[in-house]
């Protein structure tokens, strides 16, 4: 009970000096969200959007096995290049992406995130695609930014290195492929003659069935490096950074921060006003 009534004293006690001194809380609530109001006004505006992204690095070193690590080198190297941006080193942001210096002073920040899924089980697990989330201050140069972040990844010399492995061996490995298959093939013709002659109604043996199957995985498997030695890239977008037209217009909320900094001093100044 005695505890209830010190809070209800310390409660009228607040309000009893919060109408001592209203006239001098307000002004410094209107003086704080003024401020605040006309600062971010003269701010340059700046865009927010966001594309999404896949890269086929971890297969050229051989690591997409490990699901978790699929787009780690991508999502690394282009969270690298924002510390240039928050450092507002431009000159080595306009090397590194290989573009002119004024896009590179269009960045305000740029970070990649890995994607997940959640599945059945409410479990989570990594996609082969990550996020890019960029803020900048000309909604026009988004091209030119995805550009020059294709031509980052793209000449990093650790991935060109890993690449033409990648490649060579694919290459190799194709030829391999055709190889066997070509010796898959003459010896299946060889067996459907050696059937034929031996009966008009047995055409393929078990032999050559098994055979043909071999052909078609041994195809397909050809197929599909054929593919990917063509179109798995170091950086793909997926989807391509979002055009906008709307500058990010957060006054609401500083003029809320503002507006309780302000009371916060104002109570503070109050209160040793009234000590004196």
């Amino acid at each position: 009970m005695t505890d209830d009534l010190q809070v209800s004293n310390s409660i009228a006690s607040f309000i009893r000096f919060i109408k001592r001194n209203k006239n001098t809380l307000l002004l410094f609530v209107l003086i704080g969200v003024v401020s605040t109001i006309f600062f971010q006004k003269l701010k340059k505006p700046y865009y927010t959007t966001e594309a999404i992204c896949s890269s086929g690095i971890s297969e050229y070193e051989r690591m997409e096995q490990v699901q978790e690590m699929s787009q780690r080198t991508a999502v690394d190297l282009i969270n690298l290049i924002d510390i240039n941006a928050q450092n507002k080193d431009y000159n080595q942001l306009s090397e590194l992406l290989s573009v002119d210096l004024d896009v590179a002073k269009a960045i305000r920040n740029i970070e990649a995130e890995q994607l997940y899924q959640q599945d059945m089980d409410e479990k989570y697990y990594a996609l082969n695609k990550f996020s890019i989330k960029l803020t900048t201050y000309n909604k026009d140069l988004l091209k030119e930014i995805q550009i020059g972040l294709e031509n980052y990844i793209n000449e990093n010399e650790f991935i060109k290195k890993y690449h033409q492995t990648y490649l060579k061996c694919n290459e190799d490995l194709i030829k391999d492929i055709e190889l066997e298959i070509s010796d898959l093939k003459a010896n299946r013709s060889q067996g459907i003659k050696q059937n034929y002659n031996l009966s008009s109604y047995s055409i393929l043996s078990g032999k050559n069935r098994s055979l043909s199957n071999e052909i078609i995985s041994l195809s397909h498997m050809r197929e599909e490096l054929i593919t990917k030695s063509k179109n798995l890239n170091s950086l793909t977008f997926v989807q391509p950074f979002i055009k906008i037209n709307k500058a990010e217009d957060d006054i609401i909320i500083w003029s809320i921060l503002a507006s309780f900094i302000s009371f916060s001093l104002g109570s503070i100044f109050c209160y040793f006003r009234e000590i004196e």
